[in-house]
């Protein structure tokens, strides 16, 4: 659960999916399912960018 959290805080726009492959990747034996399980339970979440304002043609 430390190492999810760990990764989820260093790649802040990534999700369970990517962090899923990373630790698969890092040599770790995982199922995804687990992955997803303890990320909603940690309450982490994709950090999203603020969307901008739209513009109207009248303010160009």
């Amino acid at each position: 659960m430390n190492e999810i959290r760990r990764l989820a805080f260093r790649w802040k726009r990534e999700g369970y999916r990517r962090i899923y492959r990373r630790l698969r990747r890092s040599g770790r034996t995982i199922n995804h399912k687990k992955v997803y399980r303890l990320y909603c339970l940690e309450g982490l979440k994709i950090r999203t960018k603020p969307k901008r304002k739209k513009r109207n043609a009248s303010s160009h």
